[in-house]
């Protein structure tokens, strides 16, 4: 664990990379380069694109896109070398301790400003820090090279010993686990956006694949990831523990009593997991949120390493970088940069870190939404289970869910609507609906599904539906399906009618601002659905009949049925 080993040596690169070349460097970055125009090709394509080295310092503030090439080269060059003289100045060394008086300098004083108790807290830091750097992607043959530990240590360390709080002189307070997640992604990049020239050129410099240079940059991102409020999601609040002394009585004074604690106070993480919980998931699925609160699901338990580690630990690293790239494009072009001087309380840190980073708490509701169909019918193990060890999904359709979950909570459209919509994909639902198979409780007997069997419990259009529709079916569970599917045809063109007028209103509504220079958009349809409209009740129609099918009632008529709204809406579409 030792800071030794640094050299000219280049890394390996970690996965097969789209080559950065001098040709295509001078195509993307030339002197008409539009960062606005550039995002959206480079989100377009993140998996094949290059260049992430450069574009995530653009969108976390270490270059300013608007210069050119020459100052970003210049920019880099004195970021690196600010790294290594840091680096250098954090680190003492050995010899210097031995030249020093032996009164002052001695391994076994306790005496004030002896440099060898500095060391000895170095190495206590790098030790702590060195623990989750063996065990950080074990699984990724880059990050079981020596040398790739090595730096990542290092970088951690520096930061650290520059930015991380220390509590009585102890540098290790300085760490946290899951630091060490968030600049191995960061390292991963860095290392492998690498151009194979060494001609001094831009495209060389800026990439450039030197031992130094890749941990110098890494240490530059890491350093701007943390500054956008990320370092207060590792914040900890300590209480002090007071002894109370007990009453005096006539044999004397008693022994202290047990150290007793005031409540522990919320820290900035715990109030932006409580945001997500309980007000974001709530407005968008209340079945849901109602479900896991019924279930005592405590939402820190999955969403504080969520939060923390912008979901590294729940995606394939190559699927983490794609993330991160709509994250911090995200975060660029609509985000506020995060200021560690305003926010007092936990509550307004917490505010400020979500709308450094505004996307963030989306995706996280819109994770949660799409396991939705395992967690109804889980307990809260099986609950905090399916949670914490997340089952793969597609990046680009939790990243286009979490967009279009955003878009309807700033336009203000109904709650009911908010969620059908948001759960949505590009190219439609994030997974397709499957059987449930039973499931045994704890006791060992299956649990059967209940009788009264409401399809539409949790249905954006069960507003509309009469509340004596099951009353007025006949008894038993396929009458009551029965009921409840005709009632929902009886009302469906003005429930979506209406729908489609809240959304019109609002629209409108937020049309009515005084609009920028420049053409106008196309006024809104008065009447009738909007095409987008169309096609989300149709997906969310397919849904019903889905369910229906996995309740097992024998109702093909009913099916048919729906499946002919469900094509009529998507003909409209």
């Amino acid at each position: 664990s030792s800071c030794s080993g640094r050299g000219p040596c280049r890394f390996s690169a970690p996965l097969p990379a789209v080559m950065v070349t001098p040709a295509a460097f001078a195509e993307t970055f030339s002197s008409n380069f539009d960062i606005t125009a550039a995002t959206r090709t480079f989100t377009g394509g993140v998996d094949r694109c290059a260049f992430k080295r450069l574009f995530w310092g653009f969108y976390l503030g270490a270059f300013d896109p608007k210069k050119n090439v020459e100052e970003w080269k210049r920019q880099a060059l004195a970021n690196r070398e600010n790294y290594i003289d840091t680096r250098d100045r954090v680190t003492p060394k050995l010899e210097a301790n031995l030249t020093m008086d032996a009164n002052i300098s001695n391994p076994l004083a306790k005496t004030e400003n002896n440099p060898w108790s500095e060391r000895f807290k170095n190495e206590e830091l790098m030790q702590e820090i060195w623990k989750d750097v063996e065990r950080t992607y074990s699984e990724v043959p880059f990050f079981i090279e020596s040398k790739t530990r090595k730096s990542l240590q290092r970088v951690l360390f520096v930061w650290c010993k520059e930015h991380g709080a220390v509590e009585n002189g102890n540098y290790a307070e300085a760490y946290r686990q899951g630091m060490n997640e968030l600049a191995a992604v960061l390292l991963y990049v860095v290392a492998n956006d690498v151009c194979r020239d060494a001609d001094g050129s831009p495209c060389s410099v800026l990439f450039a694949g030197d031992e130094d240079a890749i941990e110098g940059d890494c240490y530059t991102l890491f350093a701007s990831l943390m500054d956008t409020g990320m370092s207060e999601m590792f914040a900890v609040c300590r209480v002090r523990r007071r002894p109370v002394a007990a009453p005096k009585s006539a044999i004397g004074e008693l022994p202290m009593r047990e150290p007793v604690s005031v409540p522990q106070p919320e820290t900035s993480v715990l109030v932006r997991c409580t945001d997500v919980f309980e007000k974001q998931l709530k407005k968008c699925d209340r079945a849901l949120q109602a479900h896991l609160v019924d279930n005592d699901v405590a939402p820190q338990l999955f969403l504080l390493r969520w939060l923390r580690l912008l979901f590294a630990r729940e995606f394939q690293l190559q699927d983490t970088v794609v993330l991160w790239s709509h994250l911090f494009a995200d975060a660029y072009t609509r985000g506020s940069p995060y200021s560690s001087t305003s926010p007092k309380t936990a509550q307004d840190v917490a505010k400020a870190c979500a709308e450094a980073m505004p996307l963030v708490n989306f995706v996280a509701v819109a994770m949660i939404r799409h396991i939705k169909s395992d967690l109804m019918n889980e307990d809260n193990s099986g609950c905090l289970q399916r949670l914490m060890k997340y089952k793969p999904a597609r990046v680009s359709a939790l990243v286009a869910s979490a967009v279009e979950l955003r878009r309807i909570s700033e336009l203000g459209a109904p709650d009911s609507l908010r969620g059908a919509r948001s759960e949505l994909g590009p190219d439609g639902p994030l997974s397709a609906p499957r059987p449930t198979p039973s499931r045994t409780s704890g006791r060992g007997y299956a649990r059967a599904p209940p009788d009264d069997l409401d399809l539409f419990a949790d249905d954006p259009l069960s507003a509309a539906r009469k509340p004596s529709a099951k009353a007025k079916t006949g008894p038993g569970r396929l009458g009551s399906v029965k009921g409840q599917v005709k009632d929902f045809l009886t009302t469906v063109t003005s429930a979506v009618g209406e729908a489609g007028g809240a959304l019109r209103e609002a629209a409108e509504q937020k049309s009515s601002a005084p609009a920028p220079a420049g053409p106008r958009p196309a006024p809104v349809a008065k009447s009738g659905l909007l095409p987008s409209e169309a096609r989300d009740m149709s997906r969310r129609v397919s849904d019903i009949v889905a369910r229906l099918q996995q309740s097992g009632v024998d109702a093909p008529t009913e099916i048919a049925d729906l499946r002919k709204l469900q094509e009529e809406l998507a003909a409209r579409g």
